[in-house]
């Protein structure tokens, strides 16, 4: 099998029915927006594990990240500390 070359990262959110695919760069511009059919957040994961396989990863320490309104984001594995008042 030959691995997939170059680096990419997205953002996919699925809130109220909607799926929003932004770009993690660029100030996060929307890539793809639109209704989601039921099933559809289980199909993206099931392209996801069943064209990449399960390799452990060490636990990132999340040193490198950004701010944002309501937290900070980490840049090299996108883990959300803080978040969305409730």
């Amino acid at each position: 099998m030959n691995a997939e070359r170059g680096s990419a990262a997205i953002h996919i959110k699925l809130a109220d029915g909607k799926i929003t695919v932004s770009h993690t760069g660029f100030g996060g511009a929307i890539l793809h927006y639109g209704s989601a059919q039921e099933g559809t957040w289980n199909a993206i994961w099931a392209v996801i594990r069943g064209m990449v396989s399960n390799e452990k990863i060490e636990e990132c320490q999340h040193l490198d990240y950004y701010d944002t309104m309501t937290g900070a984001v980490c840049n090299d594995c996108g883990f959300e500390e803080g978040g969305e008042e409730e």
